[in-house]
């Protein structure tokens, strides 16, 4: 048990920080959670048992006041978004709002930072055509912002790792599991629960939000601190398949209409200029459309060598989630 050791949690309230704030609880230690609503409705099943630090990690001054007395950081906060209008916020959250945490981390002794980063920061792949930890960065036009800017935070965390700051980063694939079913990866799933005809040509690597959870912690506990990344990935597979998948567990019709990539990004074009003139974050824009379409596969070997860790089925993450969202759960 880990009674004396005060956890962080920074986007506590988001998709993957209340799954963290669920592993670390059920590990037995302190949970702070850092969240920008304190009456946030994802925090209730917490009630009484996380401390809640109200505030952002754009605010300096509130996360110093949350890093104090904090023995691990696990950094979970970011904003997603594949809007260009976006992409200043992008740059504000996911650069230096990482940079913020790291400065507080080192004003403060943290003794560990676990840095959630994304599969968009690697690449491009190796001859092989797979992605991984020693796939290095390169600016490209198939990167999206969102993954410029999280190579950015890697890149602040590294330069904590310099000035003594013991930290680790992930890169998780596509998560999937419960959550709020409007946004990130669980709204694709009440696309389908609603009748998704149509499915992108492209596929990606998928990974359970348990699965995540739980190497954030395994992460945490582990004597690694020199800024070493690991992918966390569990299958690769097409987009029309884990679609399928999907609507088998929700006893839906799967799509069958597949949409080419140029037809895809002409509507996300005009979506987006929807969005301009109303307001509204657009369901699809040029950027995802062109990166549905491309099929991209990823490893998690080191992972799964270096913890001895067999990573979920994602035909049992996809059969939970879809029991979750049809009894209106979201954990």
């Amino acid at each position: 048990m880990h009674e004396s050791k005060r956890i962080l949690v920074t986007g506590a309230s988001g998709f993957l920080g209340r799954h963290v704030v669920s592993e670390m609880l059920a590990s037995g230690y302190l949970v702070r959670a850092l969240v920008r609503r304190k009456d946030h409705p994802a925090l209730a099943p917490f009630a009484g048992r996380v401390e809640i630090a109200e505030g952002d990690i754009l605010d300096t001054d509130a996360l110093a006041e949350a890093c104090k007395d904090v023995w691990g950081i696990i950094h979970a906060a970011a904003t997603v978004s594949f809007y260009k209008p976006r992409r200043a916020l992008l740059k504000r959250v996911n650069h230096e709002g990482t940079a913020h945490v790291v400065n507080c981390a080192l004003d403060t002794g943290v003794q560990k930072l676990v840095y959630v980063s994304s599969i968009g920061a690697l690449g491009p792949p190796d001859k092989n055509g797979l992605l991984h930890e020693g796939c290095k960065w390169v600016r490209e036009d198939a990167v999206s912002w969102y993954g410029y800017t999280k190579h950015l935070g890697e890149l602040e965390v590294h330069r904590g790792v310099a000035e003594g700051l013991p930290a680790v980063i992930c890169n998780p694939s596509m998560i999937i599991g419960p959550g709020d079913w409007h946004t990130s990866s669980p709204a694709l799933v009440r696309s389908v629960a609603k009748g998704l005809r149509f499915y992108p040509k492209g596929g990606n690597g998928f990974v359970g939000v348990w699965d995540v959870a739980r190497a954030c912690r395994l992460l945490l506990e582990s004597d690694l601190q020199d800024g070493e990344r690991f992918v966390l990935n569990s299958e690769n597979l097409s987009f029309r398949d884990f679609f399928s998948r999907t609507a088998v567990a929700l006893d839906k019709k799967p799509p069958f209409i597949p949409v080419p990539t140029i037809p895809a990004q002409m509507t996300g074009w005009l979506i987006e200029r929807w969005a301009d003139l109303f307001g509204g974050e657009p369901l699809l824009t040029r950027e995802t459309a062109a990166s549905s379409g491309r099929t991209r596969r990823f490893s998690a070997d080191r992972f799964r060598q270096q913890f001895t860790f067999a990573f979920e089925p994602m035909e049992e993450v996809i059969c939970k989630t879809a029991n979750a969202y049809t009894h209106g759960t979201a954990r």
